[in-house]
């Protein structure tokens, strides 16, 4: 997600738009996500410095981890970036100095690509763990069966 600085306004200002999963390089190796990321930005510059404070609504593909039960989860996430305008003194790439400086986005001035920050806030915000609901029974460890759809075949038979 490029913006173009020239078309932000000085102070306080909301853009909204929403963008293909792959165009800020979220891959289905990463996550399969259903429809288009939701992207809502407040931007507030000063001059060549920009703070974002966004929001990414998406739609998850995952698949649970109790009872392997395919569901869709979805994403309301939040990530915040301070960009600057690179020193002319510098001759490091704007991506070799956010690595850098931890937590500045550094700019040439003229275009600003806040993607690593879009694909990063989805990629971190997914659970490590999904789960299709909070109460999920899971499977059991001896027969296999989803413990969500009533008492498996072994109940009771585990008495020796």
């Amino acid at each position: 997600m490029e913006l173009k600085l020239h078309e932000v306004d000085e102070g306080q200002s909301r853009l909204e738009v929403e963008l293909a999963p792959d165009s800020v390089g979220i891959t289905p190796q990463d996550v399969a996500l259903e429809g288009p990321l939701k992207i809502g930005l407040s931007l507030d510059r000063r001059g060549d410095e920009i703070w974002i404070r966004g929001t990414v609504h998406a739609i998850a593909l995952q698949q649970c981890s109790r009872c392997l039960v395919d569901f869709s989860q979805i994403l309301e996430l939040d990530f915040e970036v301070f960009c600057a305008k690179l020193p002319s003194a510098r001759m490091m790439s704007p991506k070799a100095l956010d690595e850098e400086d931890g937590g500045v986005h550094f700019h040439d001035g003229h275009v600003l690509s806040i993607d690593s920050e879009v694909r990063e806030a989805v990629l971190l915000g997914l659970p490590m763990r999904p789960l299709c609901r909070d109460a999920c029974a899971g499977l059991c460890p001896r027969c296999g069966e989803d413990r969500n759809l009533g008492p498996c075949r072994c109940v009771g038979s585990a008495a020796g």
